[in-house]
């Protein structure tokens, strides 16, 4: 999976001269909205003019700044609330539940939809991200592991190129 997003420019990897993908590594948000916006194969040059509303926009790596502006141009990246106000949390690693949503958020309507009964965690999905999660395990990108979801797990680099490549 992860050879299959490099070779098609989802994935750069990691690393300066030698790209690695470190599967087992927690993604990073930005690492993540990066990928997301590249596999929706986004022209990232219509968003570079975008003004973010986070109050910790300043934290976003270059290298992901049209993809995160693509990604909340879009309606696909909302962001959290604290005390500041809207943030992106950039740097900060992704819950499975929080990136399903974003996996979701990023299809057309109407998709395949599935009850989450035969996990024997889906009391612990989230009410916001519970029908994204019903989409995705109806068309098969979600199966679960060991009858659970996890959807409170910190997401890894190897099980996001599984996700995205599902998703195909």
């Amino acid at each position: 999976y992860a050879t299959y997003l490099y070779d098609t420019g989802v994935s750069k990897g990691t690393g300066v001269e030698i790209p690695v993908y470190q599967p087992e590594k927690n993604i990073t948000r930005a690492e993540f909205f990066a990928m997301v916006a590249r596999w929706m194969d986004l022209d990232l040059t219509q968003y570079a003019n975008v003004e973010l509303p986070f109050v910790d926009a300043a934290s976003i790596p270059d290298w992901a700044l049209n993809e995160v502006k693509a990604m909340y141009s879009l309606g696909i990246l909302k962001g959290g609330a604290n005390e500041s106000g809207l943030t992106v949390n950039a740097l900060a690693t992704i819950s499975r539940a929080e990136a399903m949503t974003i996996l979701g958020r990023s299809q057309q309507l109407g998709e395949a939809r599935d009850d989450l009964s035969a996990f024997s965690d889906a009391g612990q999905v989230p009410d916001w991200a519970a029908g994204y999660l019903r989409s995705l395990v109806g068309q098969g990108v979600i199966t679960g592991n060991d009858n659970r979801i996890r959807p409170n797990d910190l997401l890894t680099r190897g099980e996001v190129a599984k996700l995205l490549y599902a998703m195909l």
